[in-house]
Protein backbone atom coordinates (compact mmCIF):
# COMPACT_ATOMS: atom_id res chain seq x y z
CA UNK A 1 0.00 0.00 0.00
CA UNK A 2 2.00 3.19 -1.03
CA UNK A 3 -0.19 5.34 0.25
CA UNK A 4 0.54 4.12 3.83
CA UNK A 5 4.16 3.90 2.91
CA UNK A 6 4.14 7.54 2.00
CA UNK A 7 2.64 8.60 4.64
CA UNK A 8 5.60 8.13 6.92
CA UNK A 9 9.38 9.88 6.98
CA UNK A 10 12.14 7.80 5.34
CA UNK A 11 14.56 7.00 5.48
CA UNK A 12 14.83 6.30 9.49
CA UNK A 13 17.95 4.22 10.78
CA UNK A 14 15.57 2.16 13.29
CA UNK A 15 11.07 2.63 12.65
CA UNK A 16 9.30 0.80 15.56
CA UNK A 17 5.67 -0.02 14.84
CA UNK A 18 2.94 -1.59 17.30
CA UNK A 19 -0.82 -2.16 16.20
CA UNK A 20 -3.73 -1.01 18.61
CA UNK A 21 -6.89 -1.43 16.94
CA UNK A 22 -10.63 -2.60 18.12
CA UNK A 23 -12.83 -1.97 21.21
CA UNK A 24 -10.98 -3.56 23.74
CA UNK A 25 -8.90 -0.62 26.16
CA UNK A 26 -6.41 -3.08 27.61
CA UNK A 27 -4.51 -2.89 24.14
CA UNK A 28 -3.82 0.74 23.72
CA UNK A 29 -3.01 1.04 27.44
CA UNK A 30 -0.46 -1.86 26.57
CA UNK A 31 0.74 0.31 23.32
CA UNK A 32 0.97 3.23 25.33
CA UNK A 33 3.36 1.56 27.90
CA UNK A 34 5.40 0.19 24.82
CA UNK A 35 5.73 3.22 23.42
CA UNK A 36 7.16 5.10 26.56
CA UNK A 37 9.42 2.01 27.00
CA UNK A 38 10.94 2.77 23.72
CA UNK A 39 11.02 6.75 24.04
CA UNK A 40 13.20 5.40 27.78
CA UNK A 41 15.45 2.51 25.41
CA UNK A 42 15.49 3.26 21.55
CA UNK A 43 18.39 4.93 20.54
CA UNK A 44 18.33 8.12 18.10
CA UNK A 45 17.37 8.93 15.72
CA UNK A 46 14.23 6.77 15.61
CA UNK A 47 10.73 6.75 14.94
CA UNK A 48 7.56 5.35 16.65
CA UNK A 49 4.63 4.53 14.75
CA UNK A 50 1.17 3.03 16.15
CA UNK A 51 -1.24 1.91 13.45
CA UNK A 52 -4.44 2.32 14.89
CA UNK A 53 -7.96 3.33 14.55
CA UNK A 54 -8.25 5.13 17.23
CA UNK A 55 -5.38 7.99 17.27
CA UNK A 56 -6.98 10.47 19.88
CA UNK A 57 -5.77 7.96 22.54
CA UNK A 58 -2.08 8.24 21.09
CA UNK A 59 -2.40 12.27 20.83
CA UNK A 60 -0.65 12.83 24.51
CA UNK A 61 2.50 12.01 22.70
CA UNK A 62 2.21 14.95 20.98
CA UNK A 63 5.09 14.85 18.21
CA UNK A 64 7.28 11.94 19.96
CA UNK A 65 4.44 9.45 18.04
CA UNK A 66 3.28 9.16 14.77
CA UNK A 67 -0.20 7.18 14.04
CA UNK A 68 -1.26 5.90 10.99
CA UNK A 69 -5.15 5.32 10.82
CA UNK A 70 -6.35 2.76 9.59
CA UNK A 71 -10.41 1.48 8.90
CA UNK A 72 -11.72 -1.63 10.20
CA UNK A 73 -12.02 -2.71 6.33
CA UNK A 74 -8.54 -1.88 6.00
CA UNK A 75 -7.98 -4.72 8.97
CA UNK A 76 -10.16 -6.82 7.80
CA UNK A 77 -8.39 -7.31 4.53
CA UNK A 78 -4.86 -7.21 6.23
CA UNK A 79 -6.03 -10.34 8.32
CA UNK A 80 -7.56 -12.29 5.03
CA UNK A 81 -10.78 -14.32 4.45
CA UNK A 82 -10.24 -16.59 7.76
CA UNK A 83 -8.61 -13.61 9.86
CA UNK A 84 -5.13 -14.04 11.06
CA UNK A 85 -3.80 -11.96 12.95
CA UNK A 86 0.30 -12.65 11.86
CA UNK A 87 -1.22 -12.01 8.24
CA UNK A 88 -2.09 -8.41 9.27
CA UNK A 89 1.20 -8.00 10.76
CA UNK A 90 3.05 -9.57 7.65
CA UNK A 91 1.00 -6.90 5.84
CA UNK A 92 1.94 -3.82 7.87
CA UNK A 93 5.75 -4.43 7.53
CA UNK A 94 5.75 -5.02 3.91
CA UNK A 95 3.59 -1.59 3.92
CA UNK A 96 5.11 0.66 6.11
CA UNK A 97 9.01 -0.83 5.81
CA UNK A 98 11.42 2.14 5.75
CA UNK A 99 13.97 2.12 2.07
CA UNK A 100 16.68 2.71 4.49
CA UNK A 101 17.63 1.38 7.80
CA UNK A 102 15.69 -1.28 10.72
CA UNK A 103 12.01 -2.53 10.93
CA UNK A 104 11.23 -3.53 14.14
CA UNK A 105 7.51 -4.98 14.52
CA UNK A 106 6.31 -5.38 18.35
CA UNK A 107 3.04 -6.37 20.01
CA UNK A 108 1.56 -3.84 22.04
CA UNK A 109 1.46 -6.40 25.29
CA UNK A 110 5.64 -6.54 25.14
CA UNK A 111 7.66 -3.46 26.27
CA UNK A 112 11.22 -2.90 26.11
CA UNK A 113 13.11 -3.62 29.48
CA UNK A 114 16.99 -2.26 28.95
CA UNK A 115 18.64 -0.15 26.32
CA UNK A 116 18.15 -1.20 22.66
CA UNK A 117 21.63 0.08 20.77
CA UNK A 118 23.21 -3.60 21.31
CA UNK A 119 19.85 -5.11 19.01
CA UNK A 120 20.16 -2.02 16.32
CA UNK A 121 23.88 -2.79 16.57
CA UNK A 122 23.38 -6.46 15.53
CA UNK A 123 20.45 -5.40 12.40
CA UNK A 124 22.64 -3.30 11.28
CA UNK A 125 25.30 -6.45 11.25
CA UNK A 126 22.47 -8.13 9.65
CA UNK A 127 21.03 -9.91 12.59
CA UNK A 128 17.19 -10.93 12.46
CA UNK A 129 14.88 -10.91 15.70
CA UNK A 130 11.79 -13.06 16.65
CA UNK A 131 10.65 -13.01 20.20
CA UNK A 132 11.12 -16.12 21.64
CA UNK A 133 11.28 -19.70 19.91
CA UNK A 134 8.58 -21.50 21.37
CA UNK A 135 9.23 -25.19 19.90
CA UNK A 136 10.92 -27.79 17.38
CA UNK A 137 7.97 -28.65 14.64
CA UNK A 138 9.30 -32.23 14.93
CA UNK A 139 9.42 -32.51 19.02
CA UNK A 140 6.01 -30.82 20.29
CA UNK A 141 4.42 -33.17 22.84
CA UNK A 142 1.52 -31.38 22.03
CA UNK A 143 -1.28 -33.26 20.21
CA UNK A 144 -2.30 -29.97 18.23
CA UNK A 145 1.58 -29.45 17.49
CA UNK A 146 1.73 -32.57 16.46
CA UNK A 147 -0.79 -32.59 13.70
CA UNK A 148 0.88 -29.49 12.81
CA UNK A 149 4.00 -31.30 12.06
CA UNK A 150 2.31 -34.43 10.22
CA UNK A 151 0.60 -31.41 7.76
CA UNK A 152 4.12 -30.06 7.29
CA UNK A 153 6.38 -32.78 7.46
CA UNK A 154 8.00 -33.66 3.53
CA UNK A 155 6.05 -30.62 2.00
CA UNK A 156 7.43 -27.47 0.19
CA UNK A 157 5.98 -24.26 -0.09
CA UNK A 158 7.81 -21.54 -3.29
CA UNK A 159 10.78 -23.97 -3.22
CA UNK A 160 11.19 -23.93 0.85
CA UNK A 161 10.60 -27.23 2.67
CA UNK A 162 9.66 -28.07 6.26
CA UNK A 163 12.55 -30.09 8.49
CA UNK A 164 12.62 -31.73 11.34
CA UNK A 165 15.25 -28.59 13.20
CA UNK A 166 12.61 -26.07 11.80
CA UNK A 167 10.79 -24.36 14.82
CA UNK A 168 7.41 -21.98 15.43
CA UNK A 169 8.86 -18.92 16.53
CA UNK A 170 6.65 -16.43 19.47
CA UNK A 171 6.01 -13.22 16.89
CA UNK A 172 5.96 -10.60 19.86
CA UNK A 173 9.08 -8.39 18.58
CA UNK A 174 9.66 -8.69 14.33
CA UNK A 175 13.02 -7.09 13.63
CA UNK A 176 14.73 -6.96 10.30
CA UNK A 177 17.52 -4.46 8.98
CA UNK A 178 17.11 -3.03 5.38
CA UNK A 179 19.48 -6.41 4.23
CA UNK A 180 16.64 -8.85 4.73
CA UNK A 181 13.83 -6.67 3.23
CA UNK A 182 12.93 -8.89 0.57
CA UNK A 183 11.87 -11.66 3.46
CA UNK A 184 8.51 -9.21 4.31
CA UNK A 185 8.57 -8.11 0.40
Amino acid sequence: DESLRGALTDPFPVRYVTLAFGSGDAVYRQASMLLVSLLAYAPLPRELIVVTDDPARFAWFDGLVRTYVVTSEQVATWQGRQPFSMRAKLEVLRAIAPSDGGLVLLDADTIAVADLPPMVAAMTAGALFMHKREFDLAGSRRRGNRALWRQLRGRTFAGWSFRAEDAMWISGVIGVGAADRTLIA
